[in-house]
């Protein structure tokens, strides 16, 4: 069955707004934290891309996000944000500085390009202080890039927000950076919950925020978004904080973990059912769009329904607004249905069923 413009509005089979592309595998900081899966090094080059982004232009998709790696070590990223434009896709780029800093003239020149090609930027920030940042990242002076990115973009009119990780080593900074980004007047700030897969599989256990400490700063941040402490709008991409927002009328938010309903994309062009998850569903370059996006939906659904969950969660009251994150769960105990472990939730010890253990 083809997903047609007659029925990919149709609930079980619309295509999302927004696409991630993992633009490159590429990178010249090395954050210790790297979530992306990566399966090989090839990369699109510009005529593949450009093929890529056409299909998902003729599929209801409008948002076009450029992720990596540093997507602006892409000598042709100019080029593809133009294209995007001349389709009808809005272009976004995630990232820590890439070309943009540290060449002079150059960097100016890239951001008034970006500028011309309408995209806008999110500057990706771990903390605040000099010693945070510096300690998340390899390479050196790692503060100062994201400190003359963010200014460089600001300059020119191309900085749309933050993105973040919360992280044992930064998790008491994060409401310093939203509040950066109010300050400045920014649109949006995007919070991510550590996944244990990429880079951050062998530094999850010394990056990862006790299950404690995560849920204390889930809570603050909830309690910043009540009272609208920040002006720009705040999202964590992470299935847990729904505990925390799922009464507040205007946060936006999903129905438990979302993964196979995203479409993002890998720096080869193979469809993927999450930024994390280690699964590949079709090259979009060699299969239909529609019959990849169908697969990925219909084999992932068991991964999305909260009948499915074990353990606590089997218990819990909030697995129809939570769920856990899935790859999260699959990575650390090898089970995707399993708790998710970066949760300390306990419906037992809430009194809201009888010892689930006892129940299994």
């Amino acid at each position: 069955m083809n997903i047609t413009s007659k029925n990919r509005r149709d609930p079980r089979f619309g295509f999302p707004r927004i696409v991630l592309w993992y633009a490159t595998e590429k990178c010249d900081v090395g954050c210790k934290h790297c979530c992306y899966p990566p399966k090989n090094t090839k990369e699109l080059n510009t005529d593949e891309a450009k093929v890529l982004i056409s299909k998902l232009s003729k599929v209801g998709v409008k948002y076009f996000v450029f992720v990596g790696g540093e997507p602006l070590l892409r000598d042709d990223i100019i080029e593809l944000c133009k294209f995007c434009s001349e389709v009808g896709l809005k272009p976004y780029v995630v990232t820590k500085g890439g070309k943009l800093v540290g060449r002079g003239e150059k960097g100016e020149e890239l951001a008034k390009e970006l500028r011309r090609a309408g995209v806008k930027v999110t500057v990706a920030i771990d903390g605040i202080s000099h010693s945070t940042i510096d300690a998340i990242c390899e390479a050196p002076e790692v503060y100062e890039r994201v400190m003359e990115a963010l200014n460089r973009c600001l300059k020119y009119d191309i900085l749309q927000g933050f993105v973040t990780a919360a992280l044992k080593p930064n998790i008491k900074e994060i409401s310093q950076v939203l509040d950066l980004a109010s300050s400045l007047g920014l649109e949006r700030t995007v919070i991510f919950g550590i996944r244990p897969t990429g880079r951050a599989k062998t530094i999850f256990n010394a990056f990862a925020p006790t299950p404690k400490e995560f849920e204390d700063f889930m809570k603050e941040v909830a309690q910043g978004v009540r009272s609208r402490r920040w002006r720009q709008s705040v999202f964590i991409y992470d299935p847990l904080f729904m505990r925390f927002v799922g009464d507040v009328p205007w946060y936006e938010r999903t129905r438990v973990c979302m993964i196979g309903r995203y479409l993002d994309i890998d720096s080869s062009g193979n469809a993927m059912p999450c930024l994390f998850a280690p699964l590949r569903f079709g090259n979009i370059l060699e299969e239909p769009l529609s019959d990849i996006y169908l697969k990925m939906v219909e084999e992932t659904n068991r991964l999305r329904d909260p009948e499915n969950l074990k353990g606590k969660c089997r218990f819990c009251k909030y697995k129809y607004i939570c769920g856990g994150c899935r790859v999260r769960a699959f990575e650390l105990t090898g089970d995707w249905h399993a708790p998710d472990p970066l949760c300390s939730y306990d419906p037992y010890e809430n009194d809201e069923v009888e010892r689930y253990s006892d129940r299994v």
